[in-house]
This record gives structure tokens, C-alpha cells and sequence, in this order.
């Protein structure tokens, strides 16, 4: 490719839309980078020195007092919208005002909750210190409770249930046991015995007379004697 200007072998250029002559740049009178910038709908129209010379301008156009007046009547129905446009502008401002307001108020509230957040993160170790504390109170009292059941099914073994015995207002149960042991031939001191009291029976109106003995070895001679008596 030749350069139509200076005749010189070019291996890029600008193209005249005018001539469709091909011109170096430094002869286009634009350099490289420029040419690039102008894209492609404007690369497709560019004109070399030549062809803008001979581009005559075009003819001033004739205006006349008519034509004038339309385009007054047309700016003045333009300018008697502005009123209506200002007031829009008002209302569009105040509407962002209160935007701004609530975005502010929004992003204050955020303010607070990364605040307290953050003081919640603070005690995290805390907690977790607690929660452990917890967990070993409660392995502890899961540990007594298993104690205390263990206890109390050894207690239970001791005791003896007396049933028949109607319930009387003010009645002594130790009163009772001393004429029931004074019948079986097995006397119990008072010092033999852990507790007694009555208990309700299921699904009964009775209830029974439940004893404690200090031994199981007190329970089964008194419970020896009680057969040995309702054998004879």
C-alpha cells in the first residue's frame, strides 16, 4: 500500500471517504493513536486535507419573521412547563431528604447492633467458661441423683408395709407399731426404726402403714415373727 501523498510504502493509514485514497499519517496530518481514538463511524467518514478544501460550505439557511415566531411560541410552551418542573424538583428533593433521613436513621441502627455485636463476641469465652461450669453442675447433680436413688432403693429395703390398719384422727403410729409388734411377738423399739408414716395406696381410699427398720436384719425377724403368728 502506497501512500497518495508522498508515494511512500506504508503498511497502515487513514483512508480519504472523499478520494478512497490512502494517506500515511504523518502526510494525513493526524497521528496513529489520534486515528484509533475516533472509531469506527468516524474513521468511515474522515477526509483527507484535500477533499475538506474542495467540501464548499453549505448555504446559509434563509429565516424568516414566521419562522422566528414558531420557534418563539415553541420556547414559550416550553418555559410554561418550568413551573410545573420546579415543583416536581421540590417534592423529588424533600422525598430524598426523608431518604436520607431514614438511610441515616438505618445506618445508625446497624451502628448499634455491630456495637453490641461486638460486645456479644467479647464474652463469648465468658460463656463458653459458664456453659462448661454448667455442664459439670449438672454431671454433678446427675451423679447425686443417681446416689440418692441408689440410697433410697437400699433404704426401701428395709422396709415393711402394714396393711389394714384403719386411719384414725390423731392416731400415733408409733403407738400402733408397739401394739402390732406386742401381737406378732416381736418387739420394736423405737430406736429400731428410721421413719413411719402412712401411705396411700394406688387406686384406694386406704392407706397403709410404711416402716423403716434401722437393719434389714430387724425386718426379717420381725417379719418372721409376723408368719410365725399367722401360721399358728
Amino acid at each position: 500500500m502506497k501512500c497518495a501523498s508522498c508515494d511512500a510504502s506504508i503498511n497502515d493509514g487513514a483512508r480519504c471517504s472523499g478520494c478512497n485514497k490512502d494517506f500515511g499519517f504523518c502526510c494525513a496530518g493526524i497521528t496513529e493513536q489520534g486515528f484509533r481514538k475516533l472509531g469506527n463511524e468516524r474513521r468511515s467518514t474522515w477526509r483527507c486535507l484535500a477533499c475538506k478544501r474542495d467540501c464548499s460550505p453549505c448555504p446559509p439557511k434563509q429565516i424568516d419573521l414566521t419562522t422566528i415566531m414558531d420557534e418563539l411560541r415553541e420556547i414559550k410552551q416550553k418555559v410554561l412547563c418550568l413551573p410545573g418542573l420546579v415543583n416536581d424538583v421540590r417534592i423529588l428533593k424533600t422525598e430524598l431528604t426523608e431518604m436520607k433521613e431514614s438511610v441515616d436513621f438505618v445506618s445508625n441502627g446497624l451502628d448499634v447492633c455491630s456495637s453490641r455485636l461486638t460486645e456479644v463476641e467479647k464474652k463469648l469465652p465468658e460463656l463458653e467458661t459458664v456453659q462448661e461450669s454448667i455442664q459439670r453442675f449438672c454431671n454433678d447433680l446427675y451423679s447425686i441423683k443417681g446416689e440418692l436413688a441408689r440410697n433410697d432403693q437400699a433404704l426401701r429395703v428395709n422396709n415393711v408395709e402394714i396393711r389394714g390398719v384403719p386411719v384414725r384422727k390423731d392416731e400415733n403410729l408409733f403407738a400402733i407399731m408397739d401394739r402390732i409388734s406386742s401381737v406378732v411377738g416381736y418387739q420394736v423399739d423405737k430406736s429400731f426404726i428410721n421413719y413411719i408414716a402412712r401411705v396411700p395406696l394406688f387406686d384406694s381410699k386406704e392407706k397403709s402403714i410404711v416402716v423403716g427398720f434401722t437393719n434389714r436384719y430387724i425386718k426379717e425377724d420381725f417379719l418372721a415373727s409376723a408368719r410365725k403368728k399367722k401360721s399358728m
